[in-house]
């Protein structure tokens, strides 16, 4: 398993383990961030013994750490809403903490894409910023 660059916005939890089967010295985590609207949402994600964290994570122990400046998402919704908005825009602002903090020494998997009822679905290349969108051009 390898998780990298990976943005948790009011996630419910972190990246979880299966306590009785741990990861081995293949997984690898790294440069993921953190974003809780609310205290109890950042207390869910704090590295515990069911909890992984990865070396370079961007993680806050306080409400509100870490706003990924999103162009449009309400950081207010909640980690349980099922709703998604077809106008929120997840590309990063500028002075967003998830620029510059990804990793690109990695190597990503199936880079010429899958394909899938017609349709092929590229792996991004890995970049400096974390999460799926950087900045607007």
């Amino acid at each position: 398993m390898e998780l990298h660059n990976n943005l948790f916005a009011n996630t419910r939890f972190g990246i979880k383990r299966d306590t009785k089967k741990v990861e081995d010295s293949r997984s690898v985590i790294s440069n993921n961030l953190y974003y809780g609207f609310n205290q109890t949402t950042v207390d869910q994600f704090q590295p515990a013994k069911d909890i992984v964290s990865g070396a370079n994570d961007v993680i806050g122990t306080k409400a509100g750490e870490n706003d990924p400046k999103f162009v449009n998402y309400p950081l207010s919704t909640p980690m349980d809403s099922p709703n998604f908005n077809t106008s929120w825009d997840f590309h990063l602002q500028a002075g967003s903490p998830a620029l510059g903090k990804g990793t690109t020494a990695f190597t990503r998997n199936f880079p010429n894409g899958l394909e899938l009822n017609g349709n092929n679905y590229a792996s991004p290349a890995p970049s400096s910023f974390i999460g799926a969108f950087s900045t607007k051009n």
